[in-house]
């Protein structure tokens, strides 16, 4: 909202979680989402471990698809925010092909 600087997620947090600290927290971690380019490291159990090249960092992340559709040295390029103590993806996830991943992975490494 313009006037008041709140944005929507704030106002339905505010609106909705009354009463429901641990709620409220796991909806506002939504907005510390970002963007990276990623490889798949390892599966564990129904996630997925990737590393990204942007922030140098390992992720623990938990996929709506399940881990057999991201196989360990797949380079994608994707949104995530934490989710409780992991992080999820979120949004449109570009998979690459494994020549053009590890081009691009190569790519944004030299970068760093």
């Amino acid at each position: 909202n313009p006037a008041t600087g709140v944005t929507i997620l704030e106002e339905f947090v505010r609106e909705t979680t009354s009463g429901h600290r641990e709620v409220a927290d796991v909806l506002m971690q939504c907005t510390e989402l970002f963007f990276d380019v990623f490889r798949v490291k390892e599966h564990r159990g129904d996630d997925i471990i990737v590393h990204g090249i942007g922030s140098d960092r390992t992720y623990r992340v938990t996929t709506a698809a399940g881990p057999r559709n991201y196989p360990i040295g797949l380079v994608f390029e994707g949104r995530i925010h934490p989710y409780y103590e992991k992080y999820k993806l979120c949004g449109i996830v570009t998979k690459f092909m494994k020549r053009e991943g590890m081009g691009l992975w190569d790519r944004f490494r030299s970068r760093a």
